[in-house]
């Protein structure tokens, strides 16, 4: 328990092994791991929005939530989820939830070993420039996370056209500009 003339060896114990349905904790001694049997999990999703104008920033998304049981089946079962703004619901395979960017959504209570796919849709002006965790597994215990950004890039072409009339007098090129 000691070294070097008295001071104190500093250690930790932890279970690296994953066992599906359980969840570690270690004790306030430092040396008991006991595992819990609590084979469920959530899922939380993520909506960053970049470039975003006040006007933009303000778009809901819409994601498209899939869980599939253990042995690869559609989930059938509904899930309760609440969002970081204070929105309550519930979704299940194949239903949608919104978020604007900023904003989070938390599916609570999944069975763990499910597998899960969230996939978002498009919308004018913005390009999906990163995903993380859209498709993956349901541990005890844990939170999987699915992370989505997006860029603001709205871009057109605006095409003016103008046209000056003098009465009374001749024009001469250069006489009148206009600002725009």
């Amino acid at each position: 328990k000691y070294y070097d003339h008295g001071k104190p060896v500093q250690y930790t114990v932890k279970e690296d092994a994953y066992y599906a349905g359980y969840v570690p904790s270690t004790g306030s001694d430092g040396l008991t791991v006991t595992n819990t049997y609590n084979p469920y999990g959530d899922l939380e999703i993520s909506k960053t929005v970049e470039q975003a104008t006040n006007v933009s920033g303000d778009k809901e998304f819409t994601f498209h939530v899939n869980i599939n049981n253990e042995d690869g089946s559609p989930d059938t079962r509904s899930y309760s989820y609440s969002t970081s703004d204070g929105r309550q619901g519930t979704v299940r395979t194949g239903g949608t939830i919104t978020l604007k960017g900023g904003q989070t959504a938390t599916v609570k209570h999944i069975p763990s070993e499910s597998t899960y796919k969230v996939t978002e849709d498009s919308l004018p002006g913005f390009t999906q420039t990163g995903k993380v965790g859209d498709t993956g597994s349901i541990k005890a215990g844990q939170t999987a996370e699915a992370a989505f950004t997006n860029t603001y890039d709205a871009t057109g072409l605006v095409l003016l056209q103008a046209k000056k009339t003098l009465d009374g007098h001749q024009m001469t090129a250069g006489q009148f500009s206009f600002d725009v």
